[in-house]
C-alpha cells in the first residue's frame, strides 16, 4: 500500500489523468453518427465507456485501500434511500418546473446514457475517488481538493459547447457544479448518494422535457435550476447544523453523567 500523502496524492491525479484523456475519445466514438433514433444502441455502449473510464481508479484503489474499504471510501456504504428522497424532493422544481417549458418525451435509452450513467460514473469518480480522496486520505483542505476536481470536470464538458463563448460556459457551469456537489459530499459525512441521486434527476428532468442549451441552458430553466441548489444549500446546512447540536448536546450529557458520577 502507498502510504504518503503526496505519493496517494500523486497517484490519484496520475489514474485521473488517464481517464479523462480516455473518456472523450470513447464518447466521441459513441456520439459520433448518432442520431436521436440511435438511443437503444447507444446505451450498452455507453454502459460500456463509462466502465472503461473508472478502470484507472480501480486499478489505483488496489493501491491505495483494501477492497473491503473500496465502498466506504468511495462514500458509496452510506444510507442510500433516504439520500435518494431527499435528491428527488430537492429537484422538484426542476422537475415540476421544466413540464412549463418543454414538450415530455420518455425514452429509457436515453435516460440511461444522459441521465443514469454520467450521474452515477461522474459522481464516484469526481467526487467519491478525485476529491474525496484527496480531502479525506490525502488530508488535502477543502477549497483545493474541490478546485482541483472542478477544473478536471469542467473542462471535461467543454465538448458541449457549439463555439468558443458557449464552450466556456459550459466549463463554468459544469465547474460550479463541481464544487456545488463536492460540498453536499463533504456535508454529508460522505453520503455520495445525494450527489448521485440530484446529478442522476437534474439531467433526467432537463431530458424528460426536451429542454435545449446543454449545460448552460437558458434564463429561465437556469432560474428553476438554481432554486434547487438554493435549497440543497439551506436544507444540507441545516441537517448538518442539527446533527451537530445533537452530536455535542450528546457530549454535554456525557459529561454531566461523568462529573455527577465523581460528586
Amino acid at each position: 500500500m502507498i502510504s504518503t500523502p503526496w505519493q496517494r496524492a500523486t497517484l490519484i491525479l496520475v489514474a485521473t489523468l488517464i481517464s479523462v484523456e480516455g473518456t472523450p475519445v470513447l464518447y466521441r466514438a459513441l456520439a459520433k453518427g448518432l442520431s436521436a433514433g440511435d438511443w437503444a444502441l447507444a446505451s450498452p455502449r455507453a454502459l460500456l465507456y463509462s466502465a472503461l473510464a473508472l478502470v484507472p481508479m480501480l486499478v489505483a484503489l488496489a493501491f491505495l485501500e483494501h477492497p473491503r474499504d473500496w465502498l466506504d471510501r468511495l462514500g458509496l456504504r452510506a444510507k442510500l434511500g433516504r439520500a435518494l428522497l431527499l435528491a428527488l424532493l430537492l429537484t422538484l422544481p426542476m422537475t415540476v418546473g421544466y413540464s412549463f417549458f418543454g414538450s415530455f418525451r420518455f425514452d429509457a435509452d436515453a435516460l440511461v446514457v444522459v441521465a443514469l450513467l454520467p450521474g452515477l460514473q461522474e459522481e464516484i469518480f469526481y467526487r467519491g475517488f478525485l476529491f474525496g480522496l484527496l480531502y479525506r486520505t490525502c488530508r488535502w483542505p477543502l477549497l483545493p481538493a474541490a478546485l482541483v476536481g472542478s477544473v478536471v470536470f469542467g473542462l471535461q464538458h467543454a465538448y458541449q459547447g457549439n463555439d468558443l463563448s458557449s464552450a466556456l460556459l459550459a466549463v463554468v457551469f459544469s465547474g460550479i457544479g463541481a464544487l456545488w456537489f463536492s460540498w453536499i459530499y463533504a456535508r454529508t459525512d460522505f453520503n455520495l448518494w445525494l450527489p448521485i441521486g440530484l446529478h442522476v434527476l437534474m439531467n433526467a428532468s432537463v431530458e424528460l422535457y426536451a429542454i435545449e442549451g446543454g449545460v448552460a441552458l437558458g434564463p429561465a430553466t437556469n432560474v428553476l435550476r438554481m432554486v434547487t441548489i438554493a435549497l440543497t444549500i439551506v436544507v444540507v446546512a441545516g441537517l448538518r447544523r442539527r446533527r451537530e447540536e445533537s452530536a455535542g448536546a450528546k457530549v454535554r450529557e456525557s459529561e454531566a453523567g461523568e462529573r455527577a458520577a465523581l460528586d
